[in-house]
């Protein structure tokens, strides 16, 4: 590891921004994680300093900022050396990779390519960098509630296509374990029930898929006072005969077992439940 101009032993070059705020293994002030995650959210373009005081205090920065801000990047240069922080005609930039960068890149190579165990873990592994809700330390910004959205998202999509290798390898146990909690976390997503219904059914638990599938009906009736979409009666339809579920795509086609199913999978759009109104948004390519 290398050292900073006072001492300091370095921690990895990363910066966690999918929960709190790390940096490295170093124990940053509250100020210092904000300024950090308002780096992550300025990109490779990076941004000015009004900018960035404007992502810390969420609009509405004091007169000493600008001051503040050069203080707090003076003190993460002495920790961790200059390349943690880059200038560049007046814009500053992170220059340590990211736990976002980890994610997505880990995300883009498990959509493009045969899934295998190997990328099934590396999707696990994935998944764990999330620790919270992202941008955690700018709970107030409007920049960073955009981008949450749109981690959230793709961290949706993330579960459903490790989900569906999971059941295209027959790992059935662990990946009911695993929507189990997504459903708990995100009550209202279509694609993680519909999973969980397959998974449940193909582990020998018809029964509880059908517990399952009529829990997520009532709930979309009685909370939101919507019916359930046409795909949904169908499956509710098929458990009750006991016919054998299709691992099917978000849109309804039928996919074919084993790794092609995950191939295919990835190409679909999703859908989610918006939570506030109670109705169902546009569909988004993945």
């Amino acid at each position: 590891m290398r050292v900073g101009e006072h001492g300091a032993e370095r921690g990895r070059e990363t910066v966690g921004v999918l929960g709190s705020t790390t940096i490295g293994s170093w124990s940053a002030t509250p100020r210092q994680r904000a300024l950090v995650a308002a780096l992550v959210l300025a990109g490779r373009e990076g941004a000015g300093i009004d900018e960035l005081a404007d992502g810390v205090w969420a609009g509405r920065p004091p007169s000493s900022a600008r001051s503040s801000l050069q203080n707090q990047m003076t003190r993460l240069r002495r920790a961790h050396g200059d390349g943690i922080v880059v200038c560049h005609q007046a814009r500053y930039r992170l220059g340590w990779s990211t736990d976002v960068e980890q994610f997505e890149q880990t995300l883009a190579r498990a959509r493009s390519a045969p899934i295998t165990r190997t990328t099934i873990e590396s999707l696990s592994d994935a998944m764990s960098l999330w620790r919270g809700m992202p941008y955690a330390d700018l709970a107030d910004s409007h920049g960073a509630e955009i981008e949450r959205a749109r981690l959230t998202q793709e961290r949706g999509r993330a579960a459903d296509l490790l989900a569906t290798a999971r059941i295209g390898i027959r790992d059935y146990e662990q990946c009911i374990a695993e929507l189990r909690v997504e459903v708990e976390d995100d009550p209202y997503r279509d694609r993680a029930w519909e999973l969980l219904f397959v998974a449940l059914q193909r582990a020998g638990r018809p029964g509880e898929a059908l517990v399952a599938h009529q829990d997520y009906v009532e709930r979309l009736r009685h909370q939101f006072g919507v019916e359930p979409s046409g795909r949904l009666v169908d499956m509710g339809r098929i458990l009750r005969l006991g016919t054998p579920l299709d691992l099917v795509s978000s849109n309804g086609v039928p996919l074919p077992e084993a790794t092609r199913d995950m191939a295919s999978c990835r190409r679909d759009p999703m859908t989610s439940r918006c939570r506030a109104r109670g109705r169902r948004p546009g569909r988004v390519d993945p």
